[in-house]
């Protein structure tokens, strides 16, 4: 990104899961992840993490680019 758009901030990279949702469902995982997006796209919104509160104190995403996020917000598109 930085070489291809120098001039532009390096966007936020949101990090999502259907997990809450649906519990445990390996072998339709990837289905139900392309189905959210699909849900937040038809919505205009990006759907936060149900029942999302912290972070681990394993993860230190402070400073980087990524995000995880508990509430839904406008998604333009």
């Amino acid at each position: 990104f930085r070489r291809r758009y120098p001039d532009r901030p390096a966007p936020t990279a949101r990090i999502g899961s259907i997990k809450p949702n649906i519990g445990h469902a390996n072998c339709v995982s990837g289905l139900m992840s392309l189905v959210r997006v699909l849900a937040g796209l038809a919505a205009g919104k990006r759907l936060g993490i149900t029942g999302f509160g912290a972070s681990s104190r394993h993860f230190d995403l402070r400073g980087s680019r990524f995000l995880l996020d508990g509430e839904s917000d406008p998604w333009p598109c």
